[in-house]
């Protein structure tokens, strides 16, 4: 997941949201990449998670909100990173109860577009948005991106491999982790 923070490209001036920041790891990664010079905002819209964020940055200096970001409004910013809700097919390694999960997809599919889109307000010109997953789903991953690229052509997608090992880099130059091939949890994201 640490190549998910590696797309953003963080350098130490940058503004930067993790809208759906629970568990946070990514966050510390985010955090420990500003230094003392960038920002860093999170944000869950989970009244459990968000708690929990509450307490495991309670010694950081980062604002901590609890709203939804399909819907709410948001300060602009240079990054944004959308690890959105999903199937979490792609953990089902360490999680195998994922099989026997009742996972209304559709639902699921329409939450991850209205972030994407909402979201996308609230990046500066010439900012970027890295949207992630830990499914294997395509209707969670490139699916999403493509519909919100055909809507947004003021959006471009820039390759992973510009950031990252191009081993994780599908045809689409979005990052790609299939468990089988890479010897890890399948992760999707697109910059």
């Amino acid at each position: 997941s640490g190549l998910v923070v590696d797309l953003l490209d963080v350098n130490s001036k940058d503004y930067v949201l993790d809208a759906c920041a629970a568990p946070g790891s990514k966050s510390k990664g985010i955090y420990q990449l500003l230094g003392d010079k960038g920002r860093l905002d999170i944000n869950d819209f989970n009244q459990k998670r968000y708690q929990k964020l509450k307490s495991d940055f309670k010694n950081y200096d980062t604002e901590i909100t609890m709203k939804d970001a399909s819907i709410d409004k948001f300060k602009f910013y240079d990054k944004i990173l959308l690890d959105v809700p999903c199937s979490s097919i792609g953990t089902i390694q360490k999680n195998p109860d994922i099989k026997w999960k009742n996972i209304n997809f559709e639902k699921l599919e329409q939450i991850q577009i209205e972030i994407l889109k909402n979201m996308s307000r609230y990046v500066k010109k010439e900012g970027v948005i890295v949207y992630s997953t830990c499914s294997l789903n395509e209707n969670e991953n490139w699916k999403i991106i493509d519909r919100f690229l055909t809507l947004n052509q003021d959006f471009c997608l820039d390759s992973a491999s510009n950031y990252i090992d191009p081993t994780y880099v599908d045809k689409d130059g979005c990052m790609s982790i299939f468990p089988p091939t890479h010897h890890a949890e399948g992760i999707f994201a697109a910059r």
